[in-house]
């Protein structure tokens, strides 16, 4: 460790909260892309929320070695209570979320923390991601538009269609929340957790500087594309009704019917094959047009009706 690291009595520059629930086979590599940090002023919040599978003994060996890592294991509460408990304890005047399967790349501390000290008005700083397939090793990476400066509409209405920044892409200033506040809302139990946590940010008006590196990884397994199409759809328009009466309704005119169509087209490109399959025009070779426009205008009905009850 050199001499710019962090006295374990001082004040870090840095808090790194990273989540773990039964992940014994791939915490380590989430801690050790943290601890390979080319900046060291940082201390490692380590939240086991209720592991069962060893995981809470592989991040007290780690921590044993290095008096920046520690430990806090909660029951069972879900990923926000997790990062939320973390950030009741964390002393950096940076924070830097990090869930337990995902990576940093080594530089991501020291460019992006940089960033924010050569911008004052900014309250975040977002890096590129890249995506790592963990069964294979492979790395593939998608150019998505950079994240505006303010990008409160772009998050409304693009989020799903072409934007997107992972939470650990981001480092933020603690000074983003008041005193007694929490980064992700207490009261808000659903999935697409990391969209309400930025949108609730954008609502603020913080800046947002971008860097167009590529400072991390976002894990994921080999079927997760496509898998759970019909819950995660569900989510977004849970997501959506909780945000909705959050957000100034001149900034995104029918937010909440533009967000049910817009999982609505991600749910046909996911499934478009399996549609097409089951036409019997596609087994005769014929047009491929007519059933997706059927399936779709029965599908759009029943998820408007989905939308309604959500929004009630």
């Amino acid at each position: 460790m050199s001499q710019s690291a962090v006295n374990k009595d001082s004040t870090p520059l840095v808090s790194v909260i990273i989540t773990c629930f039964n992940q014994a086979a791939i915490i380590e590599d989430s801690i050790r892309s943290v601890l390979e940090q080319t900046l060291e002023d940082f201390e490692c919040i380590v939240v086991d929320d209720g592991s069962t599978d060893g995981s809470v003994e592989v991040v007290n060996r780690i921590a044993r070695s290095d008096p920046r890592v520690r430990v806090i294991a909660q029951q069972n509460a879900g990923v926000s209570a997790a990062r939320n408990a973390g950030f009741r304890v964390a002393c950096g005047e940076f924070i830097q979320f990090l869930d337990g399967d995902d990576l940093l790349r080594p530089k991501k501390l020291e460019i992006q923390v940089a960033q924010l000290q050569v911008e004052p008005t900014a309250g975040v700083s977002c890096c590129d991601h890249e995506f790592m397939k963990r069964d294979s090793g492979e790395i593939t990476w998608y150019k998505f538009p950079e994240i505006e400066r303010r990008p409160l509409r772009q998050m409304l209405e693009d989020w799903f269609r072409t934007a997107s920044l992972p939470v650990h892409a981001g480092v933020f200033r603690r000074s983003i929340w008041e005193a007694e506040e929490l980064p992700f809302p207490p009261d808000y139990h659903g999935r697409c957790e990391d969209w309400v946590f930025l949108v609730l940010i954008a609502v603020k008006g913080i800046e947002f500087a971008s860097i167009p590196d590529k400072l991390c990884l976002y894990c994921i397994e080999e079927e997760s594309f496509t898998a759970g199409a019909r819950g995660w759809n569900a989510a977004v328009i849970s997501a959506a009704a909780y945000l909705e009466p959050r957000i100034p309704s001149e900034v995104a005119p029918r937010f909440f019917m533009n967000t049910v169509e817009a999982t609505l087209d991600r749910y046909l490109q996911l499934n478009k094959p399996d549609v097409l399959r089951s036409s019997l025009n596609w087994r005769l070779g014929r047009s491929l047009s007519w059933p997706v426009f059927l399936f779709r205008d029965a599908l759009r009905g029943f998820i408007l009706s989905l939308a309604r009850l959500f929004r009630d």
